[in-house]
C-alpha cells in the first residue's frame, strides 16, 4: 500500500507503476583482462608492432597474441600505429585497442533501447531512468541488475530527469511540462514510498532534506514551496514563494543545493533592468524554518550558472542579455552564503571567446573556477588572481563539438577528482590536469556518454549513447560502464 499524500492524476497510457521482478542482464560480468605480464622493453613492443604487417599470417597472429598478453604498456605504441600510414598495421592496431580498453573495465551492462538518462550513484547501486520507461537500479558490485521500477514516462530529450538519493531512498521527478511528477523508491526493494501528482512539479535535494515546488493558486507551475519528508512524502512547512521578495516575484528552483540552505532565482523587474521590464534577483532560504536568509536585488541581465564552495556562492552571468545598447559582459559575482555578503573578486571571464548560455556549467574546485558555455570549451580561472589558466575545446577525434550543461537539464558533464577534470567529449572520456589544462588520458566511447561522468570509489561510471545520437546509435553499443581509474590512467596516457 503507498504510504503518505497521493494526488491522482491519470498514468500515462496504459502503464502501470510497479516493481518488476528481477532480471539478469547479459554481459554484466567483468571483462576478461590479458594475462598480467612481466616487464618489456619498447623496443620488444615497437617489434611486435611492426610484426602486425607481417607477410605471415602465423607471425601476425603470434604478434596479436603477445600484445595482447602484455596488455596496457603496449597501448602507446598501439595507439601510434593506429594511425600510422601503414593500412594493414593501422587496422590490427585499432583492433587490439579495442581489447584493451575492456581490460580497463570492472564490468560494463548493456542499456534497453531508446533514450536512457539520468544517473545516480547510492553506496551500492547505480541507478538511471531507461528507454523503456522504467528505472533501473544496479549492482557496484558486478553491474548485475537488482530491481526495476515502471514510472510509466518515456524519458524526454529536452528534459533530463532529477534522480537524486538520500539515504535509502531514491527521489525521481521527470522535470517535464506535461508529465509534472514526484516520486520516491525504497532503495533496497525498489518499492514506490510515496508519489505526487500534478501540483508537485519539480525538486531540489540536499544533502539530507528535499524540497519541492508546485502550482500556486494562478495555477501557474514553481510557486508553492515545500519541505517534504523523504520516508513518506508529508509536507513539513509549506510556503508561497511569490511574496518571498516584494514587489511580486516568480520563484525558481536552482539545481545547487547548499549545506542548510537552497538558492532561488525570481524573475522581477529589478532597478538595474527597468527600462525592459525584465531581471533578475536572487534569495536563498533556510531549509530547516522556510525562512529567508538574504536576497539580492540588483542583478540586470540574466544569472546562468551558480555553484556553492567553501561557504561561497559563484554566479556567473551575462549582464548585457540582449539588451539594446549594454554592452556584452560575463561578470562573476560572489556572495558569503551565511549571510550574503559580497566578496570582492577579481574574476572576468572573456565574452568574446566563451559566451555564457542558459546551460552553462560552473565548478569551484579548491582555488580554481571551471566554466563551460555554449562556444563548446571549458576554461579555468584562477580564484585569487582572477586568471585565465588554460582552455580546452571540447572536440571528438571527427572535430565535432559538444556543449557543457548543468543539472537539471544536463546530460554529461564534469567531474573533479584527485586534481583531474573528468569530461564527456562527443566520443571518448577524457581527464584533464586541473592546474595546467593538459590531456592526461583519453577513453574511447564510441557511441557518447549520456550520463555522467560520476566517480566512486575509483570506479568512474557513466551511460554510454550521448543525446545528438539517440535516433541512430543502436541499442547494443550503448552501456553503463564502470571504469577502473588505475587501469585506464595506463590505457589513455600517451
Amino acid at each position: 500500500m503507498m504510504k503518505g499524500l497521493h494526488l491522482s492524476m491519470a498514468v500515462v497510457g496504459a502503464a502501470v507503476l510497479g516493481v518488476a521482478s528481477f532480471v539478469a542482464w547479459a554481459d554484466t560480468s567483468p571483462a576478461s583482462a590479458p594475462a598480467a605480464s612481466p616487464s618489456v622493453s619498447a623496443e620488444r613492443v615497437a617489434g611486435l608492432v611492426a610484426q602486425l604487417g607481417d607477410d605471415s599470417r602465423e607471425r601476425r597472429e603470434q604478434a596479436v597474441r603477445e600484445l595482447t598478453r602484455i596488455g596496457l604498456p603496449a597501448v602507446a605504441a598501439l595507439r601510434k600505429a593506429a594511425g600510422g600510414g601503414d593500412p594493414e598495421i593501422a587496422a590490427q592496431a585499432a583492433t587490439l585497442m579495442n581489447t584493451l580498453a575492456d581490460s580497463c573495465l570492472r564490468w560494463k551492462a548493456p542499456l534497453p533501447a531508446g533514450l536512457n538518462q539520468g544517473l545516480a550513484i547510492s553506496k551500492d547501486l547505480a541507478i538511471f531512468h531507461g528507454g523503456d520507461k522504467k528505472l533501473h537500479a544496479v549492482s557496484l558490485a558486478d553491474g548485475s541488475e537488482k530491481w526495476t521500477f515502471d514510472t510509466g514516462l518515456t524519458p524526454h530529450p529536452g528534459n533530463v530527469p532529477l534522480l537524486e538519493t538520500l539515504d535509502d531512498v531514491l527521489v525521481f521527478s521527470p522535470w517535464q511540462n506535461d508529465a509534472r511528477r514526484l516520486l520516491a523508491v525504497d532503495l533496497p526493494s525498489g518499492e514506490q514510498l510515496w508519489r505526487h501528482d500534478d501540483r508537485h512539479a519539480t525538486a531540489l535535494v540536499g544533502a539530507d532534506y528535499l524540497l519541492c515546488f508546485g502550482r500556486g493558486e494562478d495555477g501557474e507551475y514553481d510557486r508553492m514551496i515545500s519541505r517534504l519528508s523523504p520516508t513518506d512524502g508529508q509536507a513539513v512547512w509549506t510556503l508561497d514563494g511569490t511574496k518571498l521578495i516584494e514587489p511580486t516575484s516568480y520563484p525558481h528552483p536552482i539545481p545547487i543545493p547548499g549545506p542548510d540552505a537552497c538558492l532561488l532565482q525570481f524573475t522581477r523587474p529589478t532597478r538595474a533592468n527597468e527600462a525592459d521590464k525584465t531581471g533578475w534577483s536572487l534569495a536563498v532560504l533556510e531549509v530547516a524554518t522556510g525562512k529567508k536568509r538574504w536576497e539580492k536585488q540588483e542583478f540586470g541581465g540574466y544569472p546562468y550558472s551558480y555553484d556553492i564552495a567553501g561557504g561561497r556562492l559563484y554566479c556567473v552571468y551575462d549582464e548585457a542579455n540582449n539588451r539594446p545598447g549594454v554592452p556584452e559582459r560575463v561578470r562573476v559575482r560572489v556572495f558569503d552564503f551565511a549571510d550574503g555578503t559580497e566578496v570582492e573578486t577579481k574574476l572576468d571571464i572573456d565574452a568574446k571567446a566563451i559566451h555564457p548560455g542558459f546551460h552553462a556549467v560552473v565548478k569551484v574546485a579548491g582555488e580554481t573556477l571551471l566554466y563551460g558555455a555554449t562556444k563548446y570549451q571549458i576554461a579555468a580561472y584562477d580564484v585569487a588572481s582572477g586568471k585565465e589558466m588554460w582552455r580546452h575545446v571540447m572536440r571528438g577525434t571527427g572535430g565535432q563539438t559538444v556543449r557543457m550543461t548543468n543539472p537539471p537539464w544536463h546530460h554529461a558533464t564534469m567531474a573533479v577528482h584527485e586534481g583531474h577534470v573528468l569530461l564527456a567529449d562527443p566520443d571518448a572520456l577524457v581527464a584533464l590536469d586541473l592546474k595546467t589544462g593538459k590531456p592526461l588520458w583519453r577513453y574511447p566511447v564510441a557511441a557518447g556518454i549520456a550520463a555522467g561522468p560520476v566517480v566512486r570509489e575509483g570506479v568512474v561510471y557513466f551511460l554510454s549513447g550521448g543525446e545528438d545520437k539517440r535516433q541512430a546509435t543502436a541499442p547494443a553499443s550503448c552501456h553503463l560502464y564502470a571504469l577502473d581509474l588505475d587501469k585506464v590512467r595506463q590505457f589513455g596516457a600517451d
